[in-house]
């Protein structure tokens, strides 16, 4: 159950849709205020420090992208849609890919799809995403109804959307700042 936790914290983020479905709002990554430059610094529960920084964006009109590059004690680069939601994770020598998007970071019900050669997590998702009175409550579960991971998450937004408190089981993460240039 930990090494499930773990991944699926890693997937997201750590925070997709099917087009089918409406939905209230959005919480996505705010790209449109935030400069090119601008770090959001975690911690996490293991005291590992990283840092989230936005270094750009390529492509136009529905296939343009916006890089996040992840420096620190991990180190990778996150690739979301102009409305802020995560759609691709580069690493050295993998990728994952969530189509049409993760959908942590979505109001409602909705449902993605997980594409990764290296895990067993491979697949369609549903997703329900819940304001509550602290923040935000997310639950996937597989649509493989023999299968029966199920991840919950909690978080709170700051500024720019960025996660200030995310927890996956006993894994946590926490925004200590957010610098611009």
């Amino acid at each position: 159950m930990i090494w499930f936790s773990r991944v699926l914290t890693i997937a997201l983020g750590l925070l997709f849709f099917s087009g089918s479905m409406t939905l209230a709002q959005s919480i996505g990554l705010d790209f449109k205020s935030m400069p090119v430059g601008t770090k959001a610094h975690y911690v996490d529960d293991l005291g590992r420090k990283f840092t989230y920084r936005y270094s750009g964006s390529y492509g136009a009109g529905k296939g343009k992208r916006y890089i996040i590059q992840v420096e620190g004690s991990r180190s990778y680069q996150r690739l979301y849609n102009s409305a802020g939601f995560l759609v691709a994770m580069r690493h050295l020598d993998f990728q994952f890919n969530y189509r049409p998007y993760f959908c942590t970071r979505k109001l409602g019900a909705c449902r993605f799809f997980y594409d990764n050669d290296y895990s067993p997590l491979s697949g369609s998702w549903n997703t329900v995403v819940k304001k509550t009175s602290s923040g935000y409550h997310a639950q996937m579960r597989p649509k493989n109804k023999n299968r029966k991971e199920v991840a919950n998450f909690y978080y709170k937004l700051g500024r720019f959307n960025f996660f200030s408190e995310f927890v996956a089981g006993d894994n946590w993460e926490r925004l200590i700042k957010v610098t611009t240039p």
